[in-house]
This record gives C-alpha cells, sequence and structure tokens, in this order.
C-alpha cells in the first residue's frame, strides 16, 4: 500500500508541475501561456456571476459574458482588468459550461479571504491544472494494476509531455479534467475486476458524461470513444468470450445513448431561459451542432464556411503528419512505433491481432472528432492536436512501453539460461 501511494503521489507531482507549471519547459512557454488565457472570458463572467451570488439561477443558466462585438483578446484581458466585476453583456456561445459553477464557489470563497481577482484567477488555472494531473495518474495508476508499470510510464510519459494537453490542462473554458474523467473511471472499474453492464458502472459513465456534455459538447465522439477503447484494452474483456463482449458492447451503446439524450435536454433546459422558449433553444443547439458539421445554409462566417469546403481526408492527414504531438513527432509516428514494439513482441511470444486491433481502434477515435466536426478541427488547429492523446497516444505508448520491457525480460531470460548451461557444462 505505501509503495502504490508513494507511485500515486511521485505521479501526480510530475504531471502537476508539468500540467500547472510548464516545469519541464515541454510546451513552449509563448503558446502555454497564450493558450492559458484563450477563451477564459468565455467562462470568467459566469465565474465572477456566481461567486457574487453563489445560488443565483440567474447565474447558472447564463452561459457566458463576453462583450458583443470586442475581440476574444480584449474581452479576456477586460475579463481579467475587472474581475469579479466584470459587467458584460450576455450572449450564448453553445455551452453552459457547467463547471463554472464549483468554480464560482471557489471564487466566493477566495475572495472572502481577501484575495483580489488576479490570484484568484491563478488559482483556479492552478486548480483544473491539479485535478487533469489528479484524473490523470488514476488512469496511470489503473493502468499500472491491469499491465504493470512499464505501461503506466508509459502512459504518464503520453501525458505528462503532450504540449497541447500541458497547455489545455488550466484554460477555464475546456476543463480537460472532464475529458478524461470518463475513461478514468472506466479504468477504474474494469482494473478492479468490475463488469461493464453492473449498475454502478453504467450510472458512473453516465453521469461523467452528461458532466463532459454540460461543459461543453466538443470533443464528445473522443470521450466516448474513449471509454470504448478502455473497456477493450481491460484484460477481463478480452477473456469474456464472444457473447459476453458482444452483451456488454449493446449496453455500452445504451449508455452512451441515453446519456446524450439527457444531456441534450439538461442542455435545453438550461438555455432555454436565455433564448426565451424550448423550440428556440433546440434550434439553437442543433445549429451549432451541424456548423462544425455541414453546411445546411445556417448563419455562419464565412471563415467557418470556408473550413466546411475542405476535404476531410486533408484534415485527417494533416493531424496524422504534423510533427506536433511531441516535439517534434507527430501521430503517425507514434502508430509506427506501437505497431513495430508489437511486430518486435511477437517475436518475443506476445500476441499481435488483439494489440494491432486496440491500435486501430485507438487511432479511429482520436481522429473521430476530425472526421465529424471538420470545421471545427480545421479553424482550430492550435487546438485539436491534443486529441491525439484523447485516447491513442497514451494506448500506444502503454503498449510500446510493456511490449518492450518483455522483450528485454525475454532477452535477460534466455541469456541468463544460457549462462546457467555454460557454468554447467564447466562443472562437469
Amino acid at each position: 500500500m505505501n509503495t502504490i501511494r508513494l507511485w500515486a503521489a511521485a505521479t501526480f507531482t510530475t504531471l502537476f508541475l508539468s500540467f500547472g507549471l510548464n516545469a519541464f519547459g515541454l510546451s513552449p512557454s509563448g503558446f502555454f501561456n497564450a493558450f492559458q488565457l484563450d477563451s477564459q472570458a468565455l467562462t470568467l463572467g459566469k465565474i465572477a456571476a456566481i461567486s457574487r451570488d453563489p445560488l443565483s439561477l440567474d447565474a447558472i443558466v447564463t452561459p457566458t459574458c463576453r462583450p458583443i462585438g470586442a475581440s476574444l483578446k480584449d474581452a479576456v484581458a477586460s475579463a481579467h482588468a475587472e474581475f469579479p466585476n466584470a459587467n458584460c453583456e450576455y450572449v450564448y456561445t453553445g455551452n453552459p459550461a457547467i463547471h463554472a459553477i464549483p468554480l464560482g464557489w471557489v471564487s466566493a470563497t477566495a475572495f472572502g479571504l481577501g484575495m483580489d481577482g488576479t490570484a484568484v484567477i491563478t488559482g483556479l488555472r492552478l486548480l483544473s491544472a491539479a485535478l487533469t494531473a489528479l484524473v490523470a495518474t488514476w488512469i496511470v495508476l489503473s493502468v499500472s494494476r491491469m499491465y504493470g508499470t512499464p505501461a503506466a510510464i508509459g502512459t504518464c510519459l503520453a501525458f505528462g509531455a503532450s504540449s497541447y494537453l500541458i497547455a489545455m490542462a488550466g484554460n477555464l473554458y475546456w476543463f480537460p479534467a472532464t475529458l478524461l474523467l470518463p475513461a478514468a473511471f472506466a479504468a477504474h472499474e474494469l482494473a478492479g475486476g468490475r463488469s461493464l453492464i453492473s449498475l454502478r458502472f453504467i450510472l458512473g459513465i453516465t453521469l461523467l458524461l452528461i458532466l463532459r456534455f454540460l461543459s461543453g459538447f466538443e470533443f464528445l465522439t473522443n470521450v466516448m470513444l474513449s471509454v470504448v477503447v478502455v473497456w477493450l484494452a481491460a484484460p477481463r474483456t478480452i477473456q469474456g468470450g464472444v457473447k459476453r463482449i458482444a452483451l456488454e458492447g449493446l449496453v455500452g451503446i445504451a449508455t452512451f445513448c441515453v446519456s446524450i439524450a439527457l444531456a441534450i435536454g439538461l442542455h435545453i433546459a438550461l438555455i432555454t431561459p436565455v433564448l426565451g422558449n424550448p423550440n428556440l433553444a433546440w434550434e439553437n443547439f442543433l445549429e451549432r451542432v451541424l456548423y462544425r458539421t455541414v453546411d445546411v445554409g445556417q448563419e455562419m462566417s464565412e471563415a467557418m464556411k470556408l473550413s466546411l469546403q475542405v476535404d476531410r481526408m486533408k484534415i485527417v492527414m494533416t493531424y496524422l503528419i504534423e510533427p506536433k504531438v511531441f516535439y517534434g513527432v507527430s501521430f503517425f509516428e507514434f502508430i509506427m512505433l506501437a505497431m513495430a514494439m508489437i511486430c518486435i513482441g511477437r517475436i518475443a511470444g506476445r500476441q499481435v491481432t488483439k494489440a494491432t486491433l486496440l491500435v486501430v481502434i485507438a487511432v479511429l477515435a482520436s481522429l473521430s472528432w476530425h472526421i465529424l466536426a471538420k470545421g471545427h478541427s480545421e479553424i482550430h488547429a492550435s487546438i485539436n492536436h491534443v486529441l491525439a492523446s484523447l485516447p491513442a497516444v497514451p494506448i500506444l505508448l502503454a503498449i510500446s512501453a510493456e511490449r518492450l520491457a518483455h522483450c528485454l525480460s525475454r532477452v535477460c531470460s534466455i541469456s541468463g539460461v544460457r549462462k546457467a548451461r555454460s557454468q554447467k557444462k564447466s562443472k562437469d
């Protein structure tokens, strides 16, 4: 138990230093600092409103605060300068950002202790980074239970050295802990030998998916498919037989459908007071979902229209080939590394088919948002490279590290046997 606690503490500390402070310089400092501020104004107004009146229903249902007509850069500067007393015109941007509610409560407490606005914002960013590090640590420990220390080290490296995840970790709009939570919960449950068809598993995944949807529906396909990848990677799933896998798969699909339906219902309920009636709320929500994917004549910017004319395959290839996942390393190169280690592991007696299938599904999961919401990925290239880590790169590095450790162990074992035989012959 002490070893597990030390391992958890070391993992969390390492990830927090990387996410919260960029202590290892793995994300370029200018990019890190700019990214942390990008889009904060879309959440700060709501946090400010809730911090002034923690029980106000108006604050809860009002999605954002951004001066109409102001650029995002000016809005961020304004929100920072005036926080917590920013008085903006409210404008709906598509996401309720439900995580702003507890952040507003934390802000209220901080202001009560005499902290100023800048210190509170810095504290909220560090809190977001700490929660992201905590959830990532939870995943690493679950991987360790299922596949051992080498795979866990590979997973930790994938999280802690991702420049985009580092830059995003403290962002108050994206709040990435909610992106990782469903997969973390699934990994924990499956590492403990629990079934996907248990009530606890179904309720947990449902609630966490709803939480993520109400924080922001971007990247939802990656979040859901991350759960699928974790489920397929679990040893108990592989050993469950075809009927068991089919049953759990159907239950998983039903859980996802129910989660999305409930989340959309709550989403509509939250934004109805802003837009006037449920029909307008539904139409607005549907329009905001569609404009990221297809042009059906809805009102949108010229840049968004142009983004929807770009070929999907071109967008996918851009995210595969551009060397932006780690320092000068592309997503595609990570895929090749994992496949090479799987083939080398085959020589050492490890299975190839299941590992290869897992790699394929993990890669498709990471690419799913680029395929579904090509407009969003075309415009937000400064953000969406993070999807390589949701969930593919952690899986790829976990497999690579586990196969490498197995091969080294096998080589050492063979070497030891040969040495023992040689010594026995010399004695004879």
